[in-house]
């Protein structure tokens, strides 16, 4: 389930954390990616060849960075980083950054975190229906699907309109000559950036879990889409699954 309180206060660094994998951790690292993508290969045809797939490295939290640098190599390569093995066996770290991968490597011009998002929690319905068992709970879901639940949105608006109050305090500074306009351009910055997270997180996330699945049988058309497009026929009320 989206945790507002999760979503990154900085961007992820560029360059490759070098931190040691042990043979084992690299197995089981490889192990779920390569069956995630056979399995979204037979389901949804967005299987892509093993050398192509994403890195799977040591972070603080799950993310995926399409931008990373091999430190050893020079290479450009996709990256998923976890904290170990548990946390990527978890269905919502497992189906949202693999679907993170598949949008970047259908995609490699996207730009909108709103529609990466949305990809996002519609990755992690994908791999909740492909591994659903009749009780309607699936191994990396066992609560069932996942869900974005009324408490979350009251967290986010929450979190908005104190953002709001502090901007406004900013510029009520500003104007009584209590801060210099360098002072405003750095107070406001990291507090515009985490509005901008909140919103962008949350309405991918809302859009994607209206979305009907059953509607789409062209999965690899979706996720090479611009980014204009996917906004304009997917996040909105009325989704447009023409030609899909």
């Amino acid at each position: 389930m989206f945790n507002p309180e999760n979503v990154p206060s900085e961007e992820e660094p560029k360059e490759l954390e070098t931190k040691i994998l042990t043979t084992q951790e690299r197995e089981n690292f490889k192990r779920f990616v390569n069956g995630t993508n056979n399995l979204f290969g037979k389901k949804y045809g967005l299987s892509v060849p093993e050398e192509n797939l994403p890195l799977v490295i040591k972070g603080t939290r799950p993310a995926f960075n399409d931008g990373g640098v091999n430190i050893i190599s020079g290479e450009k390569v996709s990256v998923i980083k976890v904290e170990d093995v548990d946390q990527l066996s978890e269905g919502k770290n497992l189906g949202e950054e693999m679907s993170h991968f598949y949008r970047s490597h259908f995609r490699p011009d996207h730009k909108e975190m709103i529609t990466d998002e949305f990809f996002g929690w519609l990755g992690r319905r994908l791999l909740f229906e492909a591994t659903q068992k009749k009780d309607g709970t699936s191994d990396f879901f066992p609560d069932g699907e996942p869900q974005i639940d009324a408490s979350t949105k009251r967290k986010v608006i929450e979190r908005t309109k104190e953002t709001k109050r502090k901007l406004r305090n900013i510029t009520k500074k500003f104007i009584e000559r209590e801060l210099t306009v360098k002072e405003v351009t750095d107070e406001r910055k990291p507090l515009v950036e985490s509005r901008e997270r909140d919103t962008h997180h949350f309405r991918g996330y809302e859009f994607a879990s209206k979305i009907d699945l059953s509607k789409i049988k062209n999965w690899q058309k979706l996720y090479s889409m611009p980014d204009q497009e996917v906004r304009k026929r997917f996040l909105t009320p009325n989704p447009d699954y023409s030609g899909l």
